[in-house]
């Protein structure tokens, strides 16, 4: 969590026009939509961190903007016979 909190605490201080924040976060933001398996899952703490700072800081996710119910994935875990929606894209809209 130390990159991330280093990560988080810089973004917001960026002199930019527009900010996008991406790549293969390695966790489901939405357990329900992101997750083919129906085990009932719970949000990580990592994908807490993630989707309390999007929020606080005016970002969305497009692609779920566009999508809001879709079950995609971007991952498949040969181990657990799921797949997973782990790679994001975020965009600063304010």
């Amino acid at each position: 969590p130390e990159f991330t909190n280093n990560l988080f605490s810089t973004l917001p201080s960026l002199d930019t026009h527009c900010l996008i924040l991406a790549g293969d976060l390695n966790c489901v933001m939405n357990p329900t939509l992101d997750r083919s398996s129906p085990r009932v899952f719970t949000q990580s703490s990592m994908s807490k961190s993630i989707s309390d700072f999007i929020s606080q800081n005016g970002f969305v996710d497009p692609w779920r903007t566009h999508n809001p119910q879709t079950k995609k994935f971007s991952f498949f875990s040969q181990v657990h016979q799921s797949y997973s929606r782990i790679d994001y894209f975020f965009v600063d809209v304010l």
